[in-house]
């Protein structure tokens, strides 16, 4: 598979943060840090997990979700073939490259994104009212779609379209802009 939790399935690696630009001005820096897992004498929430365990279970059944289920979805794999870089979204997972999915925890401006390394959830993703396991799936779609050549242009809704065709028109939102 080549959706890959930094600090979990690979190794910990040094990765640059990025800067960009915002819809409305202004910019916001994202960094690339790897997950951490739940260590002995973490504060448990819900359920009596800790926050870093239940960071990593959402990853994982929206990776799983994404792999078994949108990828094998023909409409889904179509919006990923009409992007510029023509890659299915099966294509895509099937890698190679390998696609490492980092951890911004300090930014809550927005919920993800992408460069050459892979790409990064921040911690509005994972955080708040949108917090929700659909929530972290669609943002992982929408930055692979970013991967895939989906525009970067803070006005555009190419990478937001793509939900409209992968089982996730419940999660499109068009402030993701860009």
């Amino acid at each position: 598979m080549a959706l890959l939790i930094h600090g979990i399935d690979v190794p910990k690696r040094r990765l640059s943060s990025i800067s960009f630009v915002l819809p409305g001005g202004g910019t916001t820096l994202v960094e690339f840090l790897e997950y951490h897992r739940p260590s002995l004498g973490d504060p448990h929430s819900q359920n009596g997990e800790t926050p870093a365990g239940q960071r990593i279970r959402r990853l994982r059944e929206a990776i799983d979700h994404i792999v078994h289920r949108i990828s094998t979805y023909p409409p889904a794999n179509g919006a990923f073939h009409r992007l510029p870089a023509g890659r299915t979204l099966a294509e895509m997972i099937a890698g190679p490259p390998d696609i490492l999915i980092s951890y911004s925890p300090s930014n809550f401006t927005v919920y993800a994104a992408s460069s050459s390394d892979g790409l990064s959830l921040t911690g509005r993703c994972f955080h708040g009212t949108h917090a929700s396991g659909r929530r972290v799936e669609s943002t992982i779609i929408h930055e692979l779609a970013h991967l895939n050549g989906a525009s970067d242009d803070p006005a555009s809704l190419e990478a937001e379209n793509v939900l409209l065709h992968c089982r996730m028109g419940d999660t499109f939102d068009r402030r993701n802009t860009g």
